[in-house]
């Protein structure tokens, strides 16, 4: 018996052929101009195997799951299709614009809607701090981020992260443009990440001024503690911290969320605190969160 076989072109007549081949206990080896139908067949395969898994997929395009059928949508669900994580990156459509993100505000809240129909979590990346970016723009994706969580409980939001240039990736040129200065030794690339502040202006120049850029690292760390603090509580193995961290925890995020939704980020003295307990905790200490 044949056990592989090579197979292109999935049309009308090309898919179910290949489903007959597969029926038949051939393995597969697909090729089509259109991924759709190659992700269909091979939820298929999942399906029938009997795996019995759950998978979370990170990089989903909302504008590309909405080119899926329902059938697709339903086949991904069975084949264990648990979490899709999708870039909506700001509630601003000029920002995504300049971005060339190639989607639009509400192809997101549409993708956030059909994984609800289809019992899919779906988990949303926001950004802010983008060149160009207006505070009243930030508030769009806090509204955003909101809307989603409103009209679907069960979606995910993760830290609005600050924009961090990278050197190759198509932004880099533009963050240059409006007065990002590169950094020269490897050490200077060590606090270059998404999640701290810049209150020097190193990573976002072109917030002029130190209380901008406090603004705008507040509302990152607000996300933080609204959204995302839970993930590290329920992670420990303990069941007795857990149960503790969950009681101090739960109305610290409730605090935070309702400050986030309500725009309250420009005066949050006690972020600096937290700030400087999270370097010690994540950063500098040895100690193993069980």
């Amino acid at each position: 018996m044949i056990k592989r076989v090579g197979f292109i072109g999935l049309g009308l007549m090309g898919k179910p052929m290949a489903r007959n081949l597969k029926k038949a206990g051939a393995g597969l080896v697909v090729h089509n101009r259109s991924q759709g139908v190659i992700k269909e067949l091979r939820g298929e395969g999942m399906i029938a195997a009997n795996l019995d898994v759950s998978f979370y997929t990170s990089g989903t395009r909302c504008d590309v799951f909405g080119k899926a059928t329902e059938d697709e949508v339903r086949t991904m669900k069975r084949a264990g299709a648990h979490t899709l994580k999708f870039g909506a990156e700001s509630g601003s459509q000029r920002v995504l614009d300049v971005m060339q993100k190639g989607i639009t505000v509400e192809q997101t809240i549409e993708a956030n809607l059909r994984c609800k129909r289809h019992g899919i979590i779906p988990a949303f990346a926001l950004m802010i701090g983008y060149p160009t970016e207006t505070f009243e723009e930030m508030n769009q994706t806090i509204d955003l981020g909101y809307r989603l969580k409103r009209e679907n409980p069960q979606c995910e939001l993760e830290t609005m992260a600050t924009y961090t240039a990278l050197p190759g990736t198509p932004d880099w040129h533009l963050s240059l443009k409006h007065g990002l200065k590169s950094p020269t030794k490897l050490e200077e690339w060590m606090n270059w990440n998404f999640d701290e502040y810049d209150l020097e202006g190193k990573k976002i120049p072109w917030f002029k001024t130190r209380k901008e850029r406090r603004w705008v690292g507040n509302i990152s760390y607000m996300s933080i503690l609204a959204n995302a603090l839970g993930n590290v509580v329920v992670s420990a193995r303990n069941p007795f911290v857990r149960l503790a961290a969950e009681a101090v925890t739960r109305p610290v995020s409730a605090y935070y969320r309702f400050r986030l939704r309500n725009k309250m980020y420009k005066f949050v003295p006690e972020l600096e605190a937290i700030r400087l307990l999270r370097e010690k905790i994540f950063y500098k200490s040895t100690y193993t969160f069980k």
